[in-house]
């Protein structure tokens, strides 16, 4: 179960890291856009919980950490004390995006449920891991109630792989986008693709079985995206859990 788990961290969050470019900052160095589907402000609870959390981890704060973590990724982790004997996986991971340079937070709220929302956070910034710094990306569920934000960064045994375009791609200015889901069911799981600093809110893909419980998820950008890099996150929400993964990609001119 441990293994199983170091495994997870560190692999998830190494794939999720592949490289992004500077983006323009708001004067607070985060961006927040919601669903046309919001009601009501996005929660701002959630940027400043998820900069807390990769602090604790950093510092090795594993109770004040804990306490940042949704009850359901807590069920997948396995307990407090699972998650602490596994502190320097977690600092190493996600942990190391507290010392991320340039580092940027966008919020993308994907199901909004009246004053509650479950959102995803897309980090960019160059990130030392295990390496030198370099340019990368990753995103990270969160869960809000009542204006209280949790992270949820192992909700369930899904999985999300081979996302197109991927790290280095280049692309047209209308690419199809894709993304192979496992452990999933379609009529209980959404696939998401969301592109960082676009205006197009989340945006649902389409779901073909490929395997058991093993879906691929396509979605033809809907809007012509300027030439340059730019940051895709993938998210699946619904009753097989909630993840999110985030890849860069450049557009030709």
């Amino acid at each position: 179960m441990l293994s199983s788990i170091r495994t997870r961290l560190r692999g998830a969050v190494a794939a999720a890291s592949i490289g992004a470019v500077t983006l323009s900052l708001i004067p607070s160095g985060q961006t927040i856009a919601a669903s046309p589907t919001t009601t009501g402000d996005p929660p701002r609870s959630a940027i400043p919980t998820v900069r807390r959390w990769l602090e604790y981890l950093e510092d090795g704060k594993s109770r004040k950490a804990w306490r940042l973590i949704a009850k359901s990724s807590r069920r997948t982790i396995g307990g407090f004390e699972n998650f602490k004997s596994e502190s320097s996986a977690w600092a190493e991971g996600w942990g190391a995006w507290a010392e991320a340079k340039k580092r940027d937070f966008e919020l993308r709220v994907i199901a909004p449920m009246d004053d509650d929302a479950d959102s995803v956070v897309t980090m960019t910034g160059r990130v030392a891991l295990e390496g030198p710094y370099r340019w990368r990306a990753a995103a990270l569920p969160v869960q809000t109630h009542d204006g209280d934000t949790k992270v949820d960064p192992a909700d369930g045994k899904l999985a999300i792989r081979g996302i197109r375009p991927s790290s280095g791609d280049t692309v047209g200015r209308r690419p199809r986008m894709s993304a192979v889901v496992r452990g999933i069911r379609a009529r209980s799981n959404t696939v998401f693709f969301m592109v960082k600093s676009s205006k197009v809110a989340p945006t649902r893909a389409s779901l073909d079985r490929i395997g058991r419980r093993t879906y691929r998820a396509t979605l033809k950008w809907p809007q012509r995206l300027s030439p340059g890099h730019h940051v895709l996150t993938v998210a699946s929400w619904g009753g097989a859990g909630f993840k999110a993964d985030a890849v860069r990609f450049k557009v030709r001119r």
